[in-house]
């Protein structure tokens, strides 16, 4: 009990410690090569299907932080086994998108719009998905989420390119 506690504390360090980068100095980031580090980070725990291709966004390491938070997310809450999820990553006009499905049992439509407030959560502390939004908003783009066909959730995030 007193680990999980731990584990929980040092988990929100780290949250505050994401938005804290947020708000430092951008530079111009391959967006490809953060989505390749967090596959990286948690291919034995998930089956990952990616499609991308080099984008460039003014971002930081929170960037990378926020992907992180919602790829541990669909691993922690999917509740299927092996989870996989789906990386798509491409430019649409002059938007970098960002999609990350999973095939989990995805997120009920009456708490969609709360999980990006602070202090909701299902498990856990409930700054992650609030953080992530900050981070995204920072980087002057937006993230929301709906269900993933045929089940799941997916998160779709949209930043500037870098012009």
């Amino acid at each position: 009990m007193a680990l999980q506690r731990i584990d929980k504390i040092v988990e929100k360090i780290n949250d505050i410690k994401s938005l804290e980068e947020a708000s430092g100095k951008l530079k111009v980031v391959n967006v490809a090569e953060i989505v390749n580090s967090t596959v990286d980070k948690y291919g034995e725990e998930a089956i990952f299907t990616l499609k991308t291709q080099d984008v460039f966004v003014e971002a930081n390491e929170a960037l990378k932080s926020a992907l992180d938070n919602i790829v541990s997310n669909a691993i922690l809450h999917s509740q299927v086994n092996p989870v996989q999820i789906t990386i798509n990553l491409f430019t649409e006009g002059n938007e970098c998108v960002i999609q990350i499905a999973d095939n989990g049992v995805g997120i009920p439509d009456e708490i969609k719009n709360k999980i990006f407030e602070s202090g909701y959560s299902r498990k856990g502390g409930g700054l992650g998905l609030f953080l992530v939004k900050r981070i995204v908003e920072m980087f002057g783009g937006k993230i929301t989420v709906r269900d993933n066909v045929p089940k799941g959730a997916l998160f779709e995030i949209r930043l500037p390119l870098k012009s």
